[in-house]
């Protein structure tokens, strides 16, 4: 699921050079936040819908693998606009991943 996420955030990364501006702005407009929170919530119901098509026995848990992957990748984004681009934002996420990983999920 890391690897999934990571190549879309570097997908779209690449088609803006100016990501990092965008989500700053994105930060501080009350407006603009509300609606990327919107599509988080629709990339959560995506992903556990995903997750349920391959492996219908882990419907019960799909959701929240799906909020839990998802707030990980959210994590290394603000962190990312919080070291004002100095890593990418790919290697944040990546890192953030890392970090769940050795708490055991």
């Amino acid at each position: 699921m890391q690897s999934t996420i990571v190549k879309h955030v570097a997908a779209q990364a690449e088609r803006h050079p100016g990501a990092l501006l965008i989500a700053k702005l994105i930060e501080k407009t009350p407006r603009l936040r509300s609606r990327s929170r919107e599509l988080t919530d629709a990339w959560e119901s995506a992903l556990t819908e995903g997750l349920i098509d391959r492996n219908p026995d882990q419907a019960a848990q799909a959701p929240l693998i799906s909020v839990v992957a998802v707030a990980t990748a959210r994590l290394g984004a603000r962190r990312w606009l919080a070291a004002d681009g100095a890593i990418t934002l790919t290697a944040s996420i990546n890192h953030a991943f890392d970090e769940l990983a050795l708490v055991g999920l």
